[in-house]
């Protein structure tokens, strides 16, 4: 008989000894088995103390991972009492009860069930996650009998059942589960449970083959390997997938399963996204010399997965979903037969692998169909064989694959996913799996650059501009290249990788032949950045900035083609950095830099074209408030403002909103609009030192994130100024007691009743410092640009709270003027620009004072870092 404290004492020091071994090297299973037995042998020491008269009638049975002997240090532990029938479940419910309280006793988190062998049979057709865990039933301790009883019913179940509607249940279970976890084994921030690649996929096909009848159930007799583990060294997985797929799948289940574990120490408790704040810990802790090794560790493992799991998903279409009566083969090609959208090897070729490869890879993207299960076997049986592309032929072959109307992207997607692709291009292999510990990419390079292809092809039926402009390219074939090479040179440095990508792809280039378009194609590397980093960061209003932006492209067909590659790049990145706001400034941008390379058009012209569109423009405001306001009051407003974005900026009647407040002289007016997930706020006061400043801090006390700002000053010294926020916590649009507040402390601040300081002060006190490290990869810098008018000054910094206040405010101090400001912000960081002169107007020239301003906004940035806080 054991007491409590005995048993808790022994779970706790069993625990001690098995984390040891875990920090000790030992495997992934084997920290599995060995917290499966701990549980194990407590739970018989609770039945076996259990002097209740029914327990004898009941099985203890365990479900989920815990039935799969695949406990990690924080994984739930789901516990089925099993009774044979209704009758002797209601006997024996005390001795459930009994044993429950004394597991929970000993400090047990039990997920717990009471059922009789007809309501687990009952859930194949009711309840499909519950019957799944049935699938994972194992023996633990109590009546065999019932259990044995159980396990036969569950085994007819499984012989009777509709096999087709179980596999597409499960098909459709596992869709679900990558569309909301990551259908990809490359993400940064992975999920080791739910994502491609992840332990759930070799969970699920272990139930694809029990739920089939492939594979056994548990047995009854004790076995000292996972579930997993068998089935991976099982015939039947060997049947389907072939050895060359298991073996690698073993390595990886057990690299996942040895940092789960570590992850679970680090968090204690449960927590599978690897977040890039503890990526670094777990490497650390599983002695890895540095991040980036254990990342590429992963995606290998993930790979190999997910490569098992796909395998084995075609096997079970093939097998169970495809029709009965097979459609005939389609004869496409002396080695190919084409049958129902799947290119099938008939038996016999002559030519070198790597042309085999390439005819394949083209036949499936001509015919919109797939490699067959066997044909991607065997081409994993011949991978060594596969040698660079050399030949004409072989060259024509892969340039009439980019050249194809669809099937791009997915053909090349599976080419890297076998392996091939880095074998046919050299250059390609340090891309897979690149991993940069930088959290404004949601993949590895690989994954990042395929999906920038694909993106591109399904602009094929999109109605926006960019679907217009990409179905009138000369050549998809340049674009696809250069989609391909972009970040080529990113595994060498990343720092100036469109530099040094142009020399990489040009010998890529020249060795398949493809010197007819390497021009557009090393152009388009080169100035990869380009477009988003003046769409972004400039003034679309200035006609220098259009003019310095159209003076890089030798034709318009340059521009269309930079501008669909800028639209795959940025929404193949990462799932929060693509907008519809950069889409509309892109736009801006490509529409105004095409009328000036269409119609050649001179600086003076466009200027010219300028003033007669901002003419015609005011004119139209004019005649659409005439009913309201005076035409003569309208055009003095128009004509007082210094910037002809101000027109851009507002529509007519906001426009008339400024005069009517302006004449109530009851400055400031703060004017608040809602979209659909941001606010615009707009702030209409005299101009006064800091006042850009000052109306930053108010938004910051009040939670609101400014991610773009237009600033307007009429010559009468009104400022007119416009901001677009989102709701720091929520990151949608302001709620109405944010805006009542922003309202009341911007007067007050402008009046002079409060300081902006005493806001933050207040506002400071509902957050606490952060408590992970910021990251070191992040750009931290300031820029000097020249123009005509104005200095441009770029600050790259962290995002942090109040960064917009603090920046402002630091320019102010050092007697700056703010004529113009983009606010930039990114997943890694931001970039804010500013247009600004000295109080007497005059440019920031002198060397030694552009060094001052820059000393002096590093400061900032820095005090800013190491003060950064977040909400508690």
């Amino acid at each position: 008989m054991h007491d409590i404290s005995s048993l808790k004492s022994r779970l706790q020091h069993s625990l001690d000894t098995i984390v040891t071994k875990h920090r000790n090297g030992a495997s992934g299973t084997a920290i599995a088995l060995a917290l499966t037995r701990r549980l194990d042998s407590l739970v018989a020491s609770v039945y076996a103390d259990s002097g209740h008269p029914t327990k004898k009638q009941i099985a203890l049975v365990a479900l989920g991972g815990y039935g799969r002997k695949e406990l990690n240090f924080a994984s739930d532990t789901d516990i089925m009492f099993l009774a044979r029938t209704q009758r002797e479940k209601k006997h024996a419910a005390g001795a459930v009860k009994e044993i429950l309280h004394a597991l929970l006793d000993c400090g047990l988190e039990i997920g717990h069930s009471f059922r009789t062998i007809d309501e687990c049979l009952e859930m194949a057709e009711t309840e499909f996650d519950a019957w799944l865990s049935m699938l994972d039933a194992r023996f633990l301790c109590g009546n065999r009998a019932v259990y044995a009883r159980f396990r036969t019913s569950v085994a007819t179940t499984i012989k009777r059942s509709d096999k087709q509607s179980f596999v597409r249940q499960l098909l459709a279970a596992t869709n679900a589960r990558h569309q909301k976890y990551g259908e990809s084994a490359k993400l940064l921030e992975p999920n080791l449970k739910n994502s491609a690649g992840g332990l759930r996929d070799l969970h699920t096909v272990l139930w694809l083959l029990r739920g089939t009848g492939q594979f056994p159930l548990a047995q009854t007799s004790p076995q000292q390997k996972t579930s997993v583990s068998l089935l991976l060294a099982s015939p039947a997985v060997k049947r389907c997938a072939g050895n060359r797929i298991s073996s690698p799948a073993r390595r990886g289940f057990e690299f996942l399963l040895r940092a789960r574990n570590e992850m679970h120490l680090q968090a204690k408790g449960l927590h599978d996204t690897l977040e890039f704040t503890s990526q670094r810990k777990v490497a650390e802790a599983l002695h890895y010399r540095n991040v980036e090794r254990f990342m590429q560790d992963y995606y290998l493992a993930a790979r190999s997965i997910a490569r098992l799991s796909e395998q084995l998903t075609a096997w079970a279409r093939e097998t169970y979903l495809e029709p009965a009566t097979k459609i005939a083969a389609q004869a496409v090609h002396p080695s190919f037969h084409l049958r129902d959208h799947t290119l099938e090897f008939t038996g016999r070729h002559s030519s070198p692998l790597t042309h085999f490869v390439l005819e394949a890879s083209l036949l499936c993207a001509q015919h919109h169909a797939r490699f067959s299960s066997s044909l991607e076997e065997l081409f994993q049986r011949k991978l060594s064989s596969v040698r660079p592309i050399q030949t004409t032929d072989e060259a024509r072959l892969f340039r009439r694959l980019l050249s194809s109307p669809a099937g791009v992207g997915r053909i090349l997607q599976r080419l890297n996913d076998l392996g091939i692709l880095g074998r046919l291009i050299p250059e390609w292999q340090p891309m897979v799996a690149f991993f940069q510990h930088n959290i404004y990419h949601y993949y590895t390079a690989d994954e990042h650059t395929l999906r920038v292809i694909a993106n591109a092809e399904a602009l094929v039926n999109s109605p926006s501009t960019f679907g217009d402009v990409f179905r009138g390219l000369p050549s998809r074939e340049t674009l696809y290249f250069a989609c391909l090479l972009h970040d080529i040179a990113k595994p060498e440095r990343v720092g100036d990788h469109e530099v040094q990508g142009v020399k990489i792809a040009h010998a890529v280039l020249r060795r398949l032949g493809a010197d007819d378009i390497a021009d557009d194609v090393l152009f388009l590397i080169r100035y990869h950045l380009l477009m988003e980093q003046v769409a972004f960061r400039r003034n679309l209003n200035d006609p220098q900035t259009i003019l310095d932006f159209a003076a890089k492209f030798q034709r318009p067909a340059q521009l269309d083609y930079l501008y669909v590659l800028t639209y795959a790049d940025l929404s193949a990145v990462n799932k929060n950095v693509w907008t519809d706001w950069k889409g509309m400034l892109l736009t801006e941008l490509y529409q105004k830099a095409h009328d000036v390379l269409t119609g050649k058009l001179s600086a003076e012209q466009l200027r010219e074209r300028t003033s007669i569109k901002t003419s015609a423009a005011k004119e139209q405001i004019v005649t659409t408030l005439a009913e309201t306001l005076s035409p003569e009051e309208t055009r003095r407003h128009l004509d007082a403002m210094e910037s002809p974005a101000y027109l851009a900026a507002f529509e007519a009647e906001e426009i008339a909103q400024h005069l009517k407040a302006i004449h109530a002289q009851e400055q400031p007016t703060v004017l608040f609009k809602h979209r659909n997930d941001y606010t615009e706020v707009t702030v209409i006061a005299p101009d006064a030192p800091f006042a850009l400043s000052k109306f930053c801090g108010v938004l910051t006390a009040n939670d609101a994130n400014i991610f773009d700002a237009n600033i307007f000053t009429r010559s009468d010294g009104i400022i007119i100024d416009k901001f677009r926020v989102v709701d720091d916590i929520s990151k949608s649009s302001l709620n109405q007691t944010q805006c009542e507040k922003i309202q009341q402390e911007l007067r007050d601040v402008v009046r002079g009743s409060t300081d902006i300081e005493h806001l933050l002060h207040r506002h400071r006190m509902r957050w606490k410092r952060r408590t992970h490290k910021i990251n070191p990869n992040v750009r931290v810098d300031v820029e000097f640009e020249d123009h005509p008018r104005y200095t441009i000054i770029d600050v790259y910094a962290f995002d942090t709270l109040g960064f917009l206040y603090r920046i402002t405010n630091t320019l102010s101090r050092l007697g700056l003027n703010i004529a113009f400001a983009k606010i930039a912000t990114r997943a890694d960081g931001i970039v804010d620009s500013f247009y600004v002169t000295d109080l007497t107007g005059s440019k920031i020239d002198a060397p030694e004072r552009r060094e001052y301003v820059r000393s002096e906004l590093l400061a900032t940035v820095m005090q800013l870092a190491e003060s950064e806080l977040v909400l508690s």
